[in-house]
């Protein structure tokens, strides 16, 4: 079974991995979890380049924190665990990399 888990850090994304974690299904998984992060529209903009480049370090380092713990968390599946952090609109992003993968979930 392949399945994309769109997360966003959140309180209610943690809590619909703990949810998933719990139904261990018997049969492989192929796991891939996916951030998507919304990018500025005008990043040429002087004001945006005053801040976006720190903003986007954290923003990957916060990722990357949350994409471990779910990792760590998803450890029970047979079968594989991928993480990735798309850009852009999170439902065209979700719904792209779902089409890419041919997830079942």
């Amino acid at each position: 079974m392949k399945i994309l888990f769109a997360t966003d850090g959140s309180e209610y994304a943690s809590r619909t991995a703990h949810f998933l974690q719990r139904l261990r299904c018997t049969e492989p998984v192929s796991l891939t979890v996916l951030t998507a992060v919304y990018l500025p529209h005008h990043l040429e903009s002087a004001s945006v380049n005053q801040w976006f480049p720190q903003w986007r370090e954290e923003e990957r380092e916060r990722i990357d924190s949350h994409h471990h713990e779910l990792t760590e968390l998803f450890r029970w599946a047979k079968g594989s665990v991928e993480t990735i952090q798309g850009d852009g609109n999170a439902a065209h992003c979700i719904l792209q990399h779902a089409e890419r993968l041919d997830v079942d979930l």
